[in-house]
């Protein structure tokens, strides 16, 4: 019974470093794409991509924007023929993803994420103008306490 044990232990064992050893080697390569893509980008697309996988011979390729997306798509073709040479043809393909680059700076500014940026004077002004033109009369009494907030962060 124990030498059963041993051969799962062994077993299980042996996967977790075949895994571990596909793990190293993915990133390797994503590391080595990502010097491939400083030398064929242009710097101010290079700020807004970055390798995030390989999935068989596609490169999976992470943008923060759709903007950026457009951009790097023209690219594409050029970029793929390039890559293929500089991996002897393991990767013949690119994907891109949209993953959007979270602000954390502007987080922790407002407070929580429940926090409300107070009105301006100018804003206070323009919706009591507005308000003064209505015709019905809850739609205006809305507006006209909705302009006296002064800080609508708090309650």
């Amino acid at each position: 019974m124990s030498k059963l044990k041993y051969q799962k232990l062994h077993k299980l064992l042996k996967n977790n470093a075949l895994i571990a050893n596909s793990i190293t080697e993915t990133l390797y390569a994503l590391q080595n794409i990502e010097i491939f893509l400083q030398d064929h980008v242009q710097q101010t697309l290079l700020q807004h991509i970055k390798p995030l996988n390989i999935s068989g011979k596609t490169l999976v390729l992470m943008v923060d924007s759709p903007a950026w997306k457009s951009r790097l798509r023209f690219l594409l073709p050029d970029l793929e023929k390039k890559l293929q040479q500089h991996t002897g043809g393991k990767i013949n393909h690119i994907s891109i993803k949209i993953i959007p680059a979270t602000d954390r700076q502007k987080r922790k500014t407002v407070g929580h994420n429940n926090a409300r940026i107070p009105l301006s004077t100018n804003s206070q002004a323009i919706i009591t103008s507005l308000a003064d033109t209505l015709d019905d009369s809850r739609l205006k009494a809305s507006l006209l306490r909705l302009s006296q907030k002064k800080n609508r962060n708090k309650r």
